[in-house]
Parts: structure tokens; sequence; C-alpha cells
């Protein structure tokens, strides 16, 4: 499911966040690359927030020929 990749995503972001921070030679720099995480974040309260309404048929109607 797209929520759980994006989940999975935000923590890897976040502990590379953790890693950079706790480097001493780092010097504060972030992590470059990969998804952006306010992108994500948007991504996913959407998904949460999704409603479906009504009903989608299939295969219907199914015959032989």
């Amino acid at each position: 499911m797209r929520e759980k990749e994006i989940v999975q995503q935000l923590e890897e972001h976040e502990a590379a966040l953790a890693a950079a921070a706790a480097d001493p030679k780092n010097k504060g720099k972030l992590p470059k690359g990969g998804p952006d995480p306010e992108k994500l974040k948007a991504e996913l309260e959407d998904i949460r927030n999704f409603k479906p309404v009504g009903w989608i048929l299939v295969d219907f109607p199914r015959t032989l020929s």
C-alpha cells in the first residue's frame, strides 16, 4: 500500500536527519537527495483523509462470449 511506503520513507528521512545531527563532521548539513518530506506528508494526509463515495462494479456484466 502507498500509505506504508510513505510512512517508511518519512521514517528513513527522520533517521537520516538524526544521523546527520549526531555526526560532528557534518556541521549541521542536511542529507541531500530522496523525496521531499513535505510532499510526502501532504500525500499521506490526502490518503488518510480520503472518503470513498459510491461503489465500483468489477467484471460486470460478465458473459462467456
